[in-house]
């Protein structure tokens, strides 16, 4: 894994987050926990975003996974 920036963005439902994170230049993986992604269908980034719907812990072990061995490649992820 990159060892790359960490950002925290922490605002009301509404604010524009999730719109803001689908402007990151490269290829972005949204983990959608809370099924606030909607937004994404209309971003003029869509085709370098993908979700990952998460229903457990267990998935998030499963992403972490993959992305620590390679198998996923992204410049982004986004929870």
């Amino acid at each position: 894994l990159n060892k790359g920036l960490k950002v925290l963005l922490y605002a009301a439902a509404g604010t524009g987050k999730t719109t803001m994170a689908s402007t990151l230049p490269g290829k972005t993986l949204f983990l959608n926990a809370e099924n606030g992604i909607s937004v994404l269908y209309d971003s003029a980034n869509s085709d370098n975003i993908d979700v990952v719907d998460v229903k457990s812990i267990d998935d998030l072990y499963e992403v972490y996974d993959a992305l620590s061995s390679g198998e996923l490649k992204y410049d982004n992820v986004v929870l």
